[in-house]
């Protein structure tokens, strides 16, 4: 089993937007001498959406669970159609992040599979980050393309997409850089505040994902390492495994946490969320489970699985350079 087919299509749902620009911008798939300037530029590359496959349980519960709906987070379940291949998911809609999940066997897929897309929002990004990582990983392991999803039953252009062929041919872990379309007679991409602006709802509790813990074969988690760092995250060691942090985004540096794990533990195991204000509540989801004002901070775990004591203090305990921006933010 490998990713070569479904994260061909770099599965990511962000909010439809009818009238994107059709045309790809200049340099698109461009490997010319303006490549090594294109490297050195300090577009940030931020996390767009982390994505998972669940217990049937917990999709369930995820899709029905009153509490997490009306007070937590905007919860939605969307179809997307792009050419050729369509796929439901389940959204936990936040302001600049959000989660995809889906029920373990979706396209076939098992337990373990997780994805991780990252986004640009400034002009020029995604080509920027095509070059850091072609220098990383070589010319002929980077693509970008368009991809287009249904609007109204028409195809239109959605966004930039940059895959890696490590990725696309590795059994659990995918990555992949992604820019919107601008809107017609704008040349600046949709911003991801912008894309989720449609669905985020300021009034529940759910603000950002702020760290997310991930279960990674050693091969996996060498490759990620690479990629991370080369699109500028910060990367350092932690235990058996690694924490990439990415630049300042909107006041926080979000947090992504890599741990080499048995193959009954791999996948997209829980994640710390960011609060727009200090609430308390405990709610079982399935198999997963919600704890609000965790540590007596405006803060939330979501652990889809029993962490072990080495992954509740990769989010718990010691104060975090993602909390004390958080403070600032």
């Amino acid at each position: 089993m490998n990713h070569r087919f479904f994260l061909a299509i770099a599965l990511t749902t962000a909010p439809l937007v009818a009238g994107c620009s059709t045309s790809a911008s200049p340099g698109e798939g461009d490997t010319s001498s303006s490549e090594s300037d294109l490297s050195k530029r300090a577009i940030p590359v931020y996390l767009n959406h982390t994505y998972g496959m669940l217990s049937p349980a917990t999709i369930d519960a995820l899709q029905t669970n009153h509490y997490l709906a009306d007070q937590f987070v905007d919860v939605e379940v969307r179809t997307t159609v792009t050419p050729g291949l369509s796929w439901t998911g389940t959204y936990l809609n936040m302001r600049e992040t959000y989660l995809e999940l889906f029920p373990v066997g979706t396209f076939g897929y098992p337990g373990g599979v997780f994805g991780v897309g990252l986004g640009v929002d400034a002009a020029g990004g995604i080509e920027a980050l095509q070059s850091r990582w072609q220098a990383e990983l070589g010319a002929d392991q980077v693509a970008l393309n368009p991809k287009l999803h249904a609007v109204d039953g028409v195809q239109v252009p959605w966004f930039r997409n940059l895959t890696l062929s490590w990725s696309d041919s590795s059994n659990y872990a995918a990555i992949w850089g992604m820019e919107y379309y601008p809107n017609p007679g704008s040349t600046k991409p949709h911003t991801r505040f912008e894309e989720r602006a449609v669905r985020y709802a300021p009034h529940k509790l759910a603000r950002n994902v702020s760290a997310a813990v991930y279960g990674v074969e050693a091969g996996d988690a060498a490759l990620l390492r690479r990629t991370l760092s080369s699109a500028g995250w910060k990367v350092r060691e932690e235990g058996a495994g690694f924490v990439s942090l990415s630049p300042r985004d909107a006041g926080v540096r979000r947090q992504l946490h890599f741990r080499i794990a048995s193959a009954d533990h791999l996948g997209l195991l829980g994640l710390k969320i960011q609060l727009n204000r200090y609430a308390q509540h405990t709610e079982q989801l399935g198999d997963a489970v919600l704890t609000v004002g965790a540590n007596w901070r405006n803060q939330a775990y979501l652990w889809f699985v029993t962490p072990s004591a080495a992954e509740q203090d990769l989010l718990d305990g010691v104060r975090s350079e993602s909390d004390d921006d958080a403070a600032a933010d």
